[in-house]
C-alpha cells in the first residue's frame, strides 16, 4: 500500500508542481499530530519526521485539493516539565511547514521512560493552538500506545471536548510487538466517539538511510542551485532562509524518498507563495519592483549593491530559477519510487487525509 501511494503520488503531484492546477478557491484543513515522545514509542519521532512532505504533499493530491495548517504537540517528554504534565507545544497551526520539520529535527529522538498523559494532552492541544472559527476540517492525529486513562485529566472530558469544538480524532496506536487490548480499546473510544479512525503501526528503531543514487545526486544539485537563487530581505526572511536550508539537510540525511518528496513540495504552487514573504527574487518577479528590503539582511555579497543592481541580479536568478526548477521538475518524473523503503506510516497519513476530506 505504501509504494502504491508514493509510485502514484510523484508523477500527479510533479504535473500539478508544472502549473496545471486548479485556482479556484480550495478548503482548508487544520491538523495537530499530537505525539507520545516517551521511551515506549522510540523511533516514532524519526517515522513522523521521515514522512512529514508526503504528509503535506499529501493535501495538494486530495480531491478537491486542500490548504493545510499543521500544528505539533508532543507530550510523555520529562524536559517539558511537571508543571506543565510533560506536555509542549512545538509548534502552533501554521503553513510554514520547514518550521514543523525545524521543531521535529530539534528534539531528541529516543529516551528511556516519560509520563504519558494522554487527555492533558488532547486538552492542550484543543485549548492551546489557534484553531480557526470558519467551517475548516479539524483533525488531531493523537500517536502512542500507554493506557489514556492516567493523569489527573480524565481523556473522557477531553473527548467530548473535541466534540464541542467539532474536532475528529485518529489515533494511532504504536505497537512495539503485542498490543494490550485494554489500551487498545481506550484508543479505540477516543476516535470512534470524535467520528475518527483508530489506526495501528509498528514502531521500530533504526538509522537513517545513508545511500544515495546517482538520480538522487542529480535532485541534490539541482536543489542546491535553486536555493542559490533565493534572496532573503528582512529579518524573518533570513530566518526562513536558514529554516528552508535546515529542512533540505534533514530530509537528505533521513533517506532519499523523502528528500524526493521535500523537493516536490519546494515544486508546489503553495511554497513558492511562500516565498514572496522572504525572497527578494520573487517579489520583484511579482510586483516589478524592490520591496522595503533592509540591507543587514542581504546576502553579504550583496549588501553593497545599488537598487539598479539589485533589480537585475533578481532578473537574472529568476531566469536561472526557472531553467533549474524546470530541470529538477523533470529529473523527479522519471525517479523510481518502487526502489525506496517506505514506512507504514505514509499510508496512515494519506488516509486520513482520503477518510476526511
Amino acid at each position: 500500500m505504501p509504494r502504491l501511494i508514493c509510485k502514484l503520488m510523484l508523477p500527479l503531484l510533479v504535473v500539478m508542481a508544472m502549473g496545471f492546477t486548479n485556482r479556484a478557491p480550495r478548503p482548508s484543513a487544520e491538523v495537530a499530530l499530537v505525539i507520545d515522545l516517551s521511551g515506549s514509542t522510540n523511533g516514532l519521532l524519526d517515522d513522523i519526521r521521515d514522512n512529514i512532505w508526503n504528509f503535506v504533499n499529501s493535501f495538494r493530491l486530495a480531491n478537491p485539493e486542500q490548504d493545510l495548517r499543521l500544528a505539533v504537540v508532543g507530550f510523555s517528554r520529562g524536559s517539558f516539565g511537571a508543571e506543565n504534565a510533560y506536555i509542549r507545544v512545538l509548534s502552533d497551526l501554521t503553513t510554514n511547514y520547514d518550521l514543523i520539520s525545524y521543531r521535529l529535527f530539534e528534539l531528541v529522538a529516543t529516551v528511556e521512560k516519560g509520563d504519558q498523559y494522554v487527555g492533558a494532552a488532547i486538552k492542550m492541544a484543543i485549548d492551546n493552538l489557534t484553531w480557526s472559527k470558519g467551517p475548516n476540517r479539524r483533525l488531531i492525529m493523537l500517536f502512542g500506545n500507554s493506557r489514556a486513562d492516567l493523569g489527573s485529566y480524565d481523556y473522557n472530558r477531553a473527548v467530548e471536548w473535541a466534540l464541542d469544538k467539532k474536532i475528529v480524532i485518529n489515533s494511532v496506536y504504536c505497537s512495539q510487538g503485542g498490543d494490550n487490548p485494554k489500551y487498545l480499546g481506550q484508543w479505540h473510544s477516543i476516535a470512534d466517539r470524535t467520528g475518527g479512525n483508530l489506526f495501528k503501526m509498528q514502531v521500530t528503531r533504526r538509522s537513517p538511510n545513508k545511500f544515495r543514487s546517482q538520480a538522487t545526486e542529480r535532485l541534490v544539485e539541482f536543489n542546491n542551485s535553486v536555493n542559490d537563487t533565493y534572496v532573503p530581505y528582512n529579518r524573518s526572511g533570513s530566518v526562513d532562509y536558514q529554516l528552508m536550508l535546515a529542512a533540505d539537510i534533514n530530509a537528505l540525511q533521513m533517506g532519499e524518498l523523502f528528500f524526493h518528496s521535500r523537493c516536490l513540495y519546494k515544486l508546489s504552487d503553495s511554497y513558492q507563495t511562500h516565498l514572496a514573504s522572504f525572497d527578494l527574487v520573487s517579489y520583484v518577479n511579482d510586483h516589478g519592483r524592490l520591496p522595503a528590503y533592509h540591507r543587514h539582511y542581504l546576502p553579504e555579497h550583496l549588501t553593497h549593491s545599488t537598487d539598479n543592481e539589485l533589480l537585475e541580479i533578481a532578473k537574472i536568478k529568476a531566469t536561472r530559477r526557472n531553467t533549474v526548477l524546470s530541470k529538477l521538475k523533470n529529473s523527479i518524473m522519471f525517479q523510481q519510487p518502487d526502489s525506496f523503503a517506505v514506512n507504514p506510516i505514509d499510508s496512515i497519513f494519506m488516509e486520513s487525509v482520503m477518510r476526511h476530506n
